[in-house]
């Protein structure tokens, strides 16, 4: 089955540029075999797409307990992938590796753009420090291991329609505070220092 990869990358600062890539991540699979040959528009949808709402409203969509602890549901850990992979000979730590520096080179890319917005909305931060964003990267993996970017979401989903997106979505977040250090203290400490 076709599928892609929803990587979570934390922004705490465009200047410098400091990002964080999440080590847990979901991988959203298509819910019928891809076939460059088809044709048919009734299963294309299903066989091309790898979106998540799209797919679960086909009649193959798997979700169930069973489904996510024999690693065969239509949306996965990225651990279960990654495990899937190496036991079909694909080298992680080397796509680990190359999924890094797409992420890095993408960032970089539009590092000057977050940077004038950034100046724009917020003038009196001259230390670069009180916004940050979660960005959901979409990844494709070729035959190769090689990673595609299909496309970066500003605010990605974080609902949470089972208990293996409340795993993940909730990690995510829970780790975003905690490297950003917020508490009701140091939020405090923020605004009253750009007063």
């Amino acid at each position: 089955m076709k599928f892609d990869l929803r990587l979570y990358v934390l922004v705490t600062s465009c200047q410098p540029l400091t990002i964080f890539w999440h080590d847990e991540g979901l991988a959203r699979f298509a819910t019928q075999e891809y076939n460059a040959q088809d044709k048919d528009p009734n299963t294309r949808q299903y066989a091309h797409l790898t979106n998540y709402a799209i797919n679960k409203d086909s009649e193959t969509f798997k979700m169930t307990d069973k489904d996510i602890a024999s690693g065969k549901s239509s949306k996965r850990t990225l651990k279960t992938v990654y495990d899937r992979l190496e036991k079909n000979g694909v080298d992680i730590h080397l796509l680990k590796l190359k999924i890094a520096d797409l992420i890095i080179k993408t960032m970089m890319a539009v590092q000057p753009d977050l940077i004038h917005n950034y100046r724009m909305c917020q003038p009196s931060d001259r230390m670069f420090q009180i916004c940050f964003e979660v960005l959901g990267f979409d990844v494709l993996i070729d035959e190769d291991a090689k990673p595609w970017l299909l496309e970066v979401n500003q605010a990605p989903s974080f609902n949470t329609d089972s208990e293996l997106d409340h795993h993940v979505k909730k990690s995510v977040i829970s780790d975003t505070f905690k490297i950003l250090g917020l508490s009701k203290a140091n939020r405090q400490k923020q605004i009253d220092r750009l007063q």
